[in-house]
Protein backbone atom coordinates (compact mmCIF):
# COMPACT_ATOMS: atom_id res chain seq x y z
CA UNK A 1 0.00 0.00 0.00
CA UNK A 2 -0.22 2.53 -1.86
CA UNK A 3 1.81 0.32 -4.78
CA UNK A 4 0.31 -2.98 -4.64
CA UNK A 5 -3.28 -1.19 -4.92
CA UNK A 6 -2.16 1.20 -8.07
CA UNK A 7 -1.17 -2.50 -9.60
CA UNK A 8 -4.57 -3.50 -9.09
CA UNK A 9 -6.77 -0.71 -10.26
CA UNK A 10 -4.06 -0.94 -13.11
CA UNK A 11 -4.85 -4.71 -13.49
CA UNK A 12 -8.76 -3.98 -13.54
CA UNK A 13 -8.55 -1.27 -16.13
CA UNK A 14 -5.40 -3.28 -18.72
CA UNK A 15 -5.25 -6.52 -17.43
CA UNK A 16 -1.79 -6.24 -16.92
CA UNK A 17 -0.72 -9.03 -14.03
CA UNK A 18 1.54 -7.88 -11.37
CA UNK A 19 3.58 -9.58 -8.03
CA UNK A 20 3.00 -8.33 -4.64
CA UNK A 21 6.01 -8.83 -2.50
CA UNK A 22 5.31 -7.84 1.12
CA UNK A 23 7.49 -7.02 3.87
CA UNK A 24 5.18 -7.04 7.03
CA UNK A 25 4.75 -3.02 7.10
CA UNK A 26 1.36 -3.18 5.42
CA UNK A 27 0.23 -6.34 6.41
CA UNK A 28 0.95 -5.60 10.47
CA UNK A 29 -0.30 -2.20 10.18
CA UNK A 30 -2.80 0.03 8.15
CA UNK A 31 -5.48 -1.74 10.47
CA UNK A 32 -9.53 -1.37 10.54
CA UNK A 33 -12.43 -2.98 7.94
CA UNK A 34 -12.02 -0.42 5.24
CA UNK A 35 -7.82 -1.09 4.78
CA UNK A 36 -8.18 -4.87 5.24
CA UNK A 37 -10.79 -5.06 2.29
CA UNK A 38 -8.04 -2.91 0.31
CA UNK A 39 -5.63 -5.36 1.25
CA UNK A 40 -7.47 -8.38 0.32
CA UNK A 41 -8.44 -7.51 -2.85
CA UNK A 42 -4.74 -6.17 -3.85
CA UNK A 43 -3.70 -9.41 -2.59
CA UNK A 44 -6.27 -11.77 -3.98
CA UNK A 45 -5.90 -10.47 -7.51
CA UNK A 46 -1.93 -10.86 -8.09
CA UNK A 47 -0.69 -13.22 -10.65
CA UNK A 48 1.98 -14.24 -7.22
CA UNK A 49 2.12 -13.42 -4.05
CA UNK A 50 5.51 -13.59 -1.74
CA UNK A 51 6.39 -12.86 1.33
CA UNK A 52 9.95 -12.70 3.67
CA UNK A 53 8.83 -14.70 6.82
CA UNK A 54 6.49 -17.11 7.77
CA UNK A 55 4.91 -14.76 10.64
CA UNK A 56 3.83 -12.46 7.98
CA UNK A 57 2.19 -15.53 5.76
CA UNK A 58 0.28 -16.73 9.23
CA UNK A 59 -1.06 -13.09 9.25
CA UNK A 60 -2.74 -12.66 6.04
CA UNK A 61 -4.10 -16.65 6.42
CA UNK A 62 -5.57 -15.75 9.79
CA UNK A 63 -6.53 -12.07 9.06
CA UNK A 64 -7.42 -11.27 5.21
CA UNK A 65 -7.61 -14.31 3.02
CA UNK A 66 -7.38 -17.97 4.50
CA UNK A 67 -7.41 -19.83 0.68
CA UNK A 68 -4.50 -17.01 -0.24
CA UNK A 69 -1.45 -19.03 -2.12
CA UNK A 70 1.54 -17.51 -0.39
CA UNK A 71 5.32 -18.42 -1.00
CA UNK A 72 7.83 -17.53 1.65
CA UNK A 73 11.09 -16.03 -0.01
CA UNK A 74 13.24 -14.91 3.05
CA UNK A 75 15.76 -11.60 2.39
CA UNK A 76 18.83 -12.16 0.70
CA UNK A 77 22.30 -11.51 1.87
CA UNK A 78 25.19 -10.53 -0.48
CA UNK A 79 28.19 -12.27 1.68
CA UNK A 80 30.49 -10.64 -0.60
CA UNK A 81 29.32 -7.41 0.59
CA UNK A 82 28.75 -8.67 4.23
CA UNK A 83 31.04 -10.45 5.87
CA UNK A 84 34.03 -10.69 8.90
CA UNK A 85 36.78 -10.07 6.87
CA UNK A 86 35.30 -6.17 6.40
CA UNK A 87 36.09 -5.49 9.91
CA UNK A 88 37.36 -1.45 10.58
CA UNK A 89 39.56 -0.35 13.45
CA UNK A 90 39.79 2.95 11.82
CA UNK A 91 35.71 3.34 12.72
CA UNK A 92 36.53 3.08 16.24
CA UNK A 93 38.83 5.17 16.12
CA UNK A 94 37.01 8.21 14.16
CA UNK A 95 34.08 7.64 16.81
CA UNK A 96 36.80 7.32 19.99
CA UNK A 97 35.52 4.21 20.74
CA UNK A 98 37.80 2.17 23.38
CA UNK A 99 35.67 0.01 24.94
CA UNK A 100 32.73 -2.44 24.11
CA UNK A 101 31.00 -1.13 20.40
CA UNK A 102 27.24 -1.25 20.31
CA UNK A 103 25.25 -1.07 17.28
CA UNK A 104 21.85 0.13 15.56
CA UNK A 105 21.21 0.12 11.88
CA UNK A 106 17.72 0.88 11.14
CA UNK A 107 14.48 3.32 10.53
CA UNK A 108 13.75 5.72 13.61
CA UNK A 109 10.22 4.28 13.41
CA UNK A 110 8.08 3.21 16.72
CA UNK A 111 8.26 -0.25 15.83
CA UNK A 112 11.93 0.00 15.83
CA UNK A 113 12.22 0.10 19.48
CA UNK A 114 15.38 2.31 20.15
CA UNK A 115 13.86 3.97 22.83
CA UNK A 116 14.20 1.02 25.01
CA UNK A 117 17.39 1.00 23.99
CA UNK A 118 18.45 4.00 24.61
CA UNK A 119 16.37 3.46 28.02
CA UNK A 120 18.65 0.58 28.76
CA UNK A 121 21.99 2.55 28.17
CA UNK A 122 22.22 4.03 31.25
CA UNK A 123 22.37 0.50 33.02
CA UNK A 124 25.05 -0.88 30.75
CA UNK A 125 27.23 2.08 31.26
CA UNK A 126 26.73 1.94 34.93
CA UNK A 127 28.48 -1.54 34.01
CA UNK A 128 30.48 -0.95 31.60
CA UNK A 129 31.27 2.59 31.61
CA UNK A 130 33.35 2.93 28.09
CA UNK A 131 30.62 1.71 26.04
CA UNK A 132 29.19 3.59 22.99
CA UNK A 133 26.63 2.52 20.98
CA UNK A 134 26.48 4.00 16.99
CA UNK A 135 22.85 4.67 15.67
CA UNK A 136 22.51 4.39 12.40
CA UNK A 137 19.79 6.16 10.20
CA UNK A 138 16.89 8.61 10.29
CA UNK A 139 13.32 8.51 10.65
CA UNK A 140 10.31 10.29 12.12
CA UNK A 141 11.40 10.19 15.71
CA UNK A 142 15.49 11.31 15.33
CA UNK A 143 15.24 14.27 17.17
CA UNK A 144 12.70 12.70 19.81
CA UNK A 145 15.20 10.18 20.81
CA UNK A 146 18.18 12.66 20.74
CA UNK A 147 16.07 14.72 23.36
CA UNK A 148 15.91 11.32 25.49
CA UNK A 149 19.69 10.66 25.13
CA UNK A 150 20.22 13.98 26.17
CA UNK A 151 17.75 13.29 29.31
CA UNK A 152 19.02 10.11 29.96
CA UNK A 153 22.52 11.84 30.50
CA UNK A 154 24.44 9.37 27.81
CA UNK A 155 25.29 11.98 25.15
CA UNK A 156 28.67 10.89 25.81
CA UNK A 157 28.00 7.26 24.86
CA UNK A 158 25.17 7.08 22.19
CA UNK A 159 26.21 8.57 18.46
CA UNK A 160 23.38 9.51 16.31
CA UNK A 161 25.62 9.06 12.43
CA UNK A 162 22.14 10.00 10.49
CA UNK A 163 22.34 7.79 7.25
CA UNK A 164 24.69 5.90 5.92
CA UNK A 165 25.12 4.41 2.45
CA UNK A 166 24.29 0.90 1.93
CA UNK A 167 28.32 0.19 0.15
CA UNK A 168 29.55 1.35 3.96
CA UNK A 169 27.64 -0.45 6.28
CA UNK A 170 29.82 -3.41 5.74
CA UNK A 171 32.51 -2.39 8.09
CA UNK A 172 30.23 -0.85 10.57
CA UNK A 173 28.88 -4.59 11.16
CA UNK A 174 32.15 -6.69 10.80
CA UNK A 175 33.72 -3.75 13.62
CA UNK A 176 31.19 -3.44 15.76
CA UNK A 177 30.96 -6.11 18.74
CA UNK A 178 26.70 -6.35 19.51
CA UNK A 179 24.07 -5.62 17.17
CA UNK A 180 20.75 -4.78 18.75
CA UNK A 181 17.32 -4.44 17.10
CA UNK A 182 14.57 -4.03 19.63
CA UNK A 183 12.02 -4.29 17.95
CA UNK A 184 8.57 -3.83 19.28
CA UNK A 185 4.70 -4.59 17.99
CA UNK A 186 2.94 -1.02 18.34
CA UNK A 187 -0.41 -0.45 20.14
CA UNK A 188 -1.50 0.41 16.06
CA UNK A 189 -0.44 -3.42 15.49
CA UNK A 190 2.55 -2.72 13.40
CA UNK A 191 5.77 -4.78 13.63
CA UNK A 192 8.60 -6.10 11.95
CA UNK A 193 8.47 -8.80 8.85
CA UNK A 194 11.91 -9.74 9.38
CA UNK A 195 14.12 -6.89 9.49
CA UNK A 196 17.10 -7.33 6.69
CA UNK A 197 19.96 -5.63 8.92
CA UNK A 198 19.82 -8.89 11.77
CA UNK A 199 20.90 -11.20 8.81
CA UNK A 200 23.49 -8.52 7.26
CA UNK A 201 25.07 -8.11 11.27
CA UNK A 202 25.02 -11.92 11.27
CA UNK A 203 26.60 -12.55 7.97
CA UNK A 204 29.03 -10.02 9.06
CA UNK A 205 30.18 -11.90 12.10
CA UNK A 206 28.51 -9.84 14.18
CA UNK A 207 26.79 -11.09 17.62
CA UNK A 208 22.72 -10.35 17.68
CA UNK A 209 20.63 -9.73 20.20
CA UNK A 210 17.02 -8.92 19.17
CA UNK A 211 13.47 -9.46 20.35
CA UNK A 212 11.08 -12.41 20.46
CA UNK A 213 8.57 -11.27 17.74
Amino acid sequence: IPQGFIAYLNYKLSKTPYVITTHGGDIFGLQGKFMTYVKKITLKNAKKVTVVSNAIKNEIHEKIDSNLKIEVIPMGVDSKLFNPNKKDLSIKKKFGINGPFLLFVGRLAEKKGVKYLLEAMPKVIQNFPTTKLIIIGTGTLESELKRLAKDLKIEENVIFTGAIENSKLPKYYATADIFIGPSIQTKEGDREGLPVSLMEAMASGCIVITTNL
